[in-house]
Order: C-alpha cells, then sequence, then structure tokens
C-alpha cells in the first residue's frame, strides 16, 4: 500500500499504466485510503477525548450526587408531581456550570414549583428547568440560531418513579457496569465519522475529473483523448496527496480555510503525471512492464 501512495503522488508511468486497469482498482485502492486517512484521525483524536471520557464517566456518579440534595424526594405517579420539600425549591448552578457564559441569566439550575404556570413560572425563576405538577421546562438550542427556545414538555400520564438519593446511588451503581463499553463505542464513533466524509470524496471527485477531462478534451486531438472515466480514476489517484496532507494539518491541530484545496491539489498531481499533449507522451519512456500497452 506504501508503494501505490508513493505512486499515486507523482510516477507518470504509474498513471499511464491506469489505462490497463479497471475502474473498481481505483475504487478498492481510494477505499483503502479512506480507512488509512480515517484510522490517523481517530487515533489522533483518541488521544486526548477518550481520557477525558473516562475522567468523566468516573466522576459522574459523585458530581450528580454532590448537585442532588440530600433531603429532596421527587415523587412522579401517573404523571403528576409532588415533592417532600417546601416549594418552590431552588437547585443551585454547579460551579462548572456557573463559570460557563451561557448561565450568565440562570439563577439556578432546577426550580421545582408545583403550583406554578409552566411559561409564567419560568420566566419568574430564571433558572435552567422549572418542573411544575404536570410538565418539565426546559432551554434548548434553536433551530434557527445560536438563541436558547424555551421548551415546555408534558408529562406522560402514565409516568410513575421515585427519585431521591438512594434510587440514584442504585442507578449509578447498575449503569456504571456498562460504563466499560462506552470508551470503545466512543472510539468506533470516531472512527465512523471520519470514515463517511473521506469517503464521500468519491463524489467530490467528479468536480475536478469534470474539469481535467475538459483540459485534455481542448489539449489533445480527438483520437488521443481521455474518457471522461479515465480522468475519474486518476483523480481517485491523485487525489492521495491532498488528503494525506489535510489529515496532517489536523493531527497537527491546524484547520486553516482552504478553499477548494482538494480540487486544486488533486488537480496538480494529474497535470504532472498524465501529459496535456501527445507530444509529451511520445517524448516520454513506457514503464517497463507495460512497454506493449496502450499509453495514456
Amino acid at each position: 500500500m506504501f508503494k501505490l501512495i508513493k505512486q499515486s503522488i507523482y510516477n507518470p508511468a504509474f498513471y499511464r499504466s491506469l489505462l490497463e486497469r479497471p475502474l473498481s482498482w481505483s475504487l478498492f485502492y481510494f477505499f483503502k485510503l479512506a480507512i488509512i486517512a480515517a484510522l490517523i484521525l481517530t487515533m489522533v483524536a483518541s488521544f486526548t477525548a477518550v481520557p477525558a471520557l473516562v475522567n468523566v464517566l468516573s466522576d459522574l456518579k459523585g458530581e450528580v450526587l454532590n448537585i442532588y440534595p440530600a433531603e429532596l424526594e421527587i415523587v412522579i405517579e401517573n404523571g403528576q408531581v409532588r415533592s417532600n420539600v417546601s416549594e418552590p425549591y431552588f437547585i443551585d448552578l454547579p460551579p462548572v456550570l456557573a463559570d460557563q457564559e451561557v448561565s450568565e441569566d440562570i439563577d439556578h439550575l432546577l426550580v421545582i414549583d408545583t403550583t406554578a404556570e409552566p411559561l409564567a413560572g419560568y420566566d419568574k425563576y430564571n433558572a435552567y428547568a422549572l418542573l411544575t405538577d404536570r410538565h418539565l421546562v426546559y432551554r434548548q438550542n434553536s433551530n434557527l440560531g445560536s438563541e436558547l427556545a424555551v421548551v415546555v414538555q408534558p408529562l406522560a400520564d402514565n409516568l410513575t418513579l421515585t427519585i431521591n438519593r438512594e434510587n440514584l446511588i442504585t442507578l449509578f451503581d447498575h449503569l456504571s457496569r456498562y460504563f466499560v463499553i462506552i470508551p470503545p463505542l466512543f472510539v468506533l464513533g470516531l472512527f465512523i465519522s471520519s470514515l463517511i466524509p473521506i469517503l464521500a470524496v468519491a463524489l467530490y471527485l467528479l468536480l475536478p475529473a469534470a474539469l481535467l477531462w475538459l483540459v485534455y478534451a481542448l489539449t489533445r486531438p480527438k483520437g488521443r483523448r481521455l474518457t471522461f472515466g479515465n480522468i475519474y480514476r486518476t483523480t481517485l489517484q491523485a487525489v492521495t496527496l491532498g488528503l494525506l496532507l489535510k489529515v496532517t494539518l489536523i493531527g497537527l491541530g491546524l484547520s486553516p480555510y482552504l478553499p477548494f484545496f482538494l480540487t486544486l491539489v488533486t488537480i496538480a498531481v494529474v497535470l504532472f503525471n498524465v501529459p496535456l499533449t501527445v507530444k509529451e507522451i511520445e517524448n516520454s519512456p513506457a514503464p517497463e512492464s507495460e512497454q506493449n500497452h496502450t499509453t495514456v
């Protein structure tokens, strides 16, 4: 594979030999290249993300129990809320959230007031969430922009549960046995989320292929012009350099905005490896193994 990567960056003889290969050969090469690139990106991201995730999972139980008051018990029976504390009852923001800019206009994490009207009570208390007798009111990102939208979520009529510290401890003790599979699933998710956009580049390459097809149609006589399929095949190989450069920049923590980066690099690689004119073809040596084959 390393030899193919090297040849795909610069080797005119290799590009001439592509005419003798089916399109599936270049597609399979691109698929293997995409897997390698996705693995590199996954390893780079996992290097910092996985330890951070493990720390969050190990601290999650303690953080939740620190936030949840020891005396508070919330009972929901058939969608009807009641509590064992005097209302309104306030649960303050934890320090980790209180320091965030998003909490500048929020005074409390949760307010319990089973006598409040959902929207009026929410505006009154300046809390992230309000629990009324039959509704949970909270904020979430709006689809229209960065502003937070208020959501009034009715509690299901068949919802019955009790929330207190003892139940939370039992819940986390049960869930903690599954925490061990979360990091591997997270890494798998990183790999898939990296691989899919890279595979989509195969469709993106139709653009530089079309531009190159036009260039070669204008510079070569009719009998020696390359078909669009031949050109597309070369772009599947020529994208190697641009893709590896992009992966390297991301791996180094650099993501500069470079419009049409892959297009320009791919076109440049093709032009360096595939002669524009028939005269250039005739003056360039053919690969030893393909002396009797048709040139590009």
